[in-house]
């Protein structure tokens, strides 16, 4: 028993350190996305190609098996869905039917495994509360995924499930959705519970969603959420800020280098969607922290503590 603990201790220090240099298959460097165009549906914002590399375990169906530090094997919707994404924009930028083929069905899957309220239960891997099944990330790039694979092939069947995810997505937390509304604003949370605990970078992979669901649709309603939220965002991006890095979330959790490098870039994504002082204030300041040696090691050293006291419950290792 003492050893499967320690053996499982040293799997999540390993997959620690691979997480904090970035040569993880999970922190693969995401710049901007490389066909992205933020008036319509082409490339995705941020730049998931190395996402479609996948070297684990395949499904009969061809689908990304995850493996946890203790073993067992899993399936996690964020991996499928960032997958299908990296395939498309290798087939915008390739011309190869091989990508597409690959993207259209990883995309045929989420539609058959969509549940009847239009999400994916990740509420054991995300070690959600009692009642609470499904998280804004992968909600809102399954939406972005979907209203792609709608374009593609003209099949309304892609965005009815675009739609059902996006509407589970902006239903409010105590309703069993992924959206916190106070006072006018909007927040997406990637792990929703009783108290509000906003990850940054999984709230900007949500509010992508709003804005391709917009783009797919038109639909002056998504525009207007769009709007809330991501002004909700600029106005709580200061809570973001350490003085010499980004936060990872609301609660003091340090962001690793992979993370304060995606939070620059989900920004600077942003800010091609819509213009804006603030959103270019925090991206100059976070690439200055970036390359100041003293406030990236220090960043580091209390981000490894930080990993150390209070360890991740579950750990995907592959």
């Amino acid at each position: 028993m003492m050893f499967q603990h320690q053996k499982r201790i040293a799997r999540q220090l390993f997959h620690w350190v691979r997480m904090l240099m970035g040569k993880s298959y999970y922190h693969t460097p995401q710049g901007i996305g490389l066909a992205f165009d933020p008036e319509r549906l082409h490339g995705y914002f941020n730049d998931l190609t190395g996402k479609a590399k996948w070297k684990g375990s395949l499904d009969a169906d061809g689908m990304p098996v995850n493996k946890l530090a203790d073993g067992t094997s899993c399936y996690f919707i964020t991996t499928i869905v960032q997958k299908a994404l990296g395939h498309f924009d290798l087939h915008i930028l390739t011309g190869d039917m091989h990508e597409k083929n690959k993207f259209l069905t990883i995309c045929k899957w989420l539609a058959d495994h969509q549940d009847m309220r239009g999400g994916w239960d990740v509420s054991d891997l995300l070690r959600l509360p009692e009642g609470l099944k499904y998280s804004a990330m992968p909600q809102g790039e399954a939406t972005s995924a979907l209203v792609r694979a709608w374009k593609l092939t003209g099949d309304m069947k892609y965005l009815r499930c675009a739609e059902k995810a996006f509407d589970l997505m902006m239903t409010p937390v105590e309703n069993g959705g992924t959206a916190y509304y106070q006072n006018g604003t909007i927040y997406l949370e990637e792990c929703p519970g009783p108290a509000k605990n906003t990850i940054l970078n999984g709230w900007l992979f949500a509010l992508f969603g709003i804005h391709d669901m917009h783009l797919a649709t038109g639909n002056e309603s998504h525009r207007k959420l769009f709007y809330r939220s991501s002004e909700t965002l600029k106005k709580q991006l200061r809570k973001y800020d350490a003085g010499y890095w980004s936060y990872y979330d609301e609660n003091g959790a340090l962001a690793s280098p992979f993370y304060h490098d995606l939070h620059i870039n989900q920004l600077r994504a942003l800010q091609r969607v819509s213009p804006d002082d603030v959103l270019a204030g925090f991206v100059d300041r976070w690439e200055k922290y970036r390359k100041n040696r003293m406030k990236k090691a220090r960043a580091f050293s209390v981000k490894v503590f930080q990993k150390l006291r209070n360890p991740s419950p579950v750990v995907i290792v592959k």
